[in-house]
């Protein structure tokens, strides 16, 4: 099933995008704080989760166009 994300989808989200990006050698383990700060700065014009057997197992994300993640920190 696919559906919007959730708050108690965030944990899940996070270890599905640290996971899926422990394949590509230019991953640098800070991707999941990224998406983060995409959503607190209401940068994401879409977020939705695919569900298996009740887990989340992909997302899909859009982040709004010109749209940057502040700092962290800032």
């Amino acid at each position: 099933m696919i559906r919007n994300e959730i708050d108690r989808d965030l944990p899940a989200i996070r270890e599905v995008v640290t996971e899926a990006m422990k394949m590509l050698p230019q991953a640098t383990g800070t991707e999941a704080a990224i998406i983060d700060r995409l959503r607190a700065d209401n940068a994401l014009s879409l977020s939705l989760v695919a569900e298996d057997g009740g887990e989340v197992s992909a997302i899909w994300l859009h982040r709004m166009p010109g749209s940057a993640p502040r700092p962290a920190g800032g």
